[in-house]
C-alpha cells in the first residue's frame, strides 16, 4: 500500500431516459494516497465492505452517491466516505491498518501535480486540488514579464514593495499576482501564470510578482 500509488480508472456508466433507451458514458477518476503513512480520514463510512482491491473500491466509490474520499484496509476494508480531507469536517488520525485516498475527478486531474510539491501535501496531507491554496505573504519575482489583461485593482505611486503587501491586504478578490511598472503604478490580480499561462509574456519596463501558496 505504497503512499505514491496512483489509479487511473474509466468506468462506464448506463443512464436510464425515460425507461425508453439506455445511453453509456465513461468518467474517469484518480484515488491518491495522500505521503503520510498509517493514517485514515476520522469520518462515519457512507458505506463499508469487502473489496478484492483499492480499484474495487474506487469503483464502489463511483457507483456510491455523495462519495468524495475513501479509506482503504490491509484487509480490503473499503470505507466510502461522503467528506474529505480539505472539507474540513473531518481530520486525519493514526491507523496502523489504513491509508486515507482522495478521489478526483475529471474537472481536478489537470492540476493534480501542482498539489503534489506543495508544503501543506508533504506534511499535512493536503494534496487535493480540491484543497485551498495557503496563500502567504512571499513572492517570486520576474523582472521582465507581465500577466496583461486581468486587473482587478490599480494602485498608484507605490513602491515593488508596498505593491506586494496591496496584494496581501486586498480583501475583495483572491489576489494571486501583481505587475509593477517602472513608472510606480502596480497592477493587481485575481490570476496568476500558472491559471492563464497563455498571457504571461516579456515586457519591458514591468516586474511580474506571484505570490506563493503552499
Amino acid at each position: 500500500m505504497g503512499s505514491n500509488f496512483l489509479t487511473l480508472v474509466s468506468i462506464c456508466v448506463i443512464l436510464k431516459m425515460n425507461g425508453d433507451y439506455a445511453e453509456a458514458m465513461t468518467r474517469q477518476l484518480v484515488a491518491r494516497a495522500i505521503p503520510l503513512k498509517d493514517i485514515k480520514l476520522n469520518s462515519a463510512p457512507l458505506k463499508t465492505l469487502i473489496t478484492r482491491s483499492r480499484i474495487a473500491c474506487l469503483k464502489e466509490c463511483i457507483r456510491t452517491a455523495g462519495c468524495q474520499a475513501l479509506n482503504f484496509g490491509k484487509t480490503d476494508k473499503c470505507e466510502l466516505l461522503g467528506t474529505y480531507l480539505c472539507a474540513r469536517t473531518a481530520s486525519l488520525i493514526p491507523s496502523t491498518d489504513f491509508a486515507y485516498y482522495d478521489v478526483e475527478f475529471e474537472d481536478t486531474l489537470s492540476s493534480i501535480g501542482i498539489h503534489d510539491s506543495k508544503t501543506s501535501c508533504k506534511t499535512g496531507g493536503k494534496c487535493s486540488p480540491k484543497c485551498e491554496c495557503e496563500w502567504t505573504a512571499d513572492f517570486d519575482v520576474y523582472p521582465g514579464k507581465y500577466v496583461v489583461g486581468f486587473t482587478m485593482e490599480t494602485v498608484n505611486s507605490v513602491t515593488q514593495t508596498e505593491c506586494q503587501q496591496r496584494c496581501v491586504d486586498a480583501t475583495t478578490f483572491q489576489c494571486k499576482s501583481a505587475d509593477y511598472s517602472f513608472s510606480s503604478t502596480c497592477y493587481l490580480s485575481h490570476v496568476n501564470r500558472i491559471d492563464v499561462p497563455e498571457a504571461f509574456s516579456a515586457q519591458n519596463g514591468y516586474t511580474y510578482l506571484h505570490r506563493k501558496c503552499q
